[in-house]
C-alpha cells in the first residue's frame, strides 16, 4: 500500500512538473497556430519584434494590461507589433475589436494549441520576441513590464 501511494505521488509530481513553463529567455519560441483575418500565421507582420498578448475578453486585468502596454510601447510602433491571442470564439471578442489598429492585431487560438505550446495558464500573459530569430526576449505578466525594460529589449538590440 505504501509503495502504491509513493508511486502515485511520484507520478503526480511528474505531471505537475511537465506542466511548467514552456518558454525560456533567449530560446526559440514554440509554433504559433492562430486564426485571424490576415491568415493562419503571423507572416503578415513586417516588424522586427512582436509582443504576443494572451487575453480573455471578459477579463478586466487583460484590458488594463493592454492599456498599460500601449502607454509604454507607442513610441516603438515602428519596430514592434502587438498580437492579441484569444482562446474564445471570434463572436465573443467584440470588446477587443475596438482596440485593434494598424499595430495591434486580433487573433484566435480556437484549438488552444498556442496557449498550450507557450504554457499559458493565466491571462494576461505576454511574450516579446524578435521575428527574425524567433527568440523569446521577455515574458510574464504585462502589468510587470516596465517602459525601461521594453526600451532595453527593443532599442538596445
Amino acid at each position: 500500500m505504501r509503495a502504491a501511494l509513493l508511486t502515485l505521488l511520484s507520478f503526480m509530481l511528474f505531471l505537475s512538473t511537465s506542466q511548467a513553463q514552456q518558454i525560456r529567455l533567449g530560446h526559440r519560441i514554440p509554433d504559433i497556430k492562430i486564426v485571424s483575418e490576415h491568415g493562419e500565421d503571423l507572416k503578415f507582420i513586417n516588424k522586427e519584434y512582436v509582443c504576443l498578448v494572451f487575453v480573455h475578453s471578459e477579463s478586466r486585468p487583460c484590458m488594463d494590461a493592454l492599456a498599460h502596454l500601449r502607454s509604454i510601447s507607442n513610441h516603438l510602433n515602428e519596430r514592434m507589433a502587438t498580437v492579441l491571442i484569444s482562446a474564445e470564439d471570434s463572436t465573443k471578442s467584440e470588446a477587443w475589436r475596438d482596440l485593434v489598429d494598424d499595430n495591434i492585431y486580433l487573433t484566435f487560438d480556437n484549438n488552444l494549441h498556442t496557449f498550450h505550446a507557450f504554457g499559458v495558464n493565466f491571462v494576461p500573459f505576454g511574450v516579446v520576441y524578435d521575428t527574425k530569430r524567433r527568440r523569446a526576449l521577455w515574458f510574464g505578466s504585462l502589468l510587470q513590464l516596465q517602459h525601461e525594460v521594453l526600451d532595453e529589449i527593443i532599442l538596445k538590440q
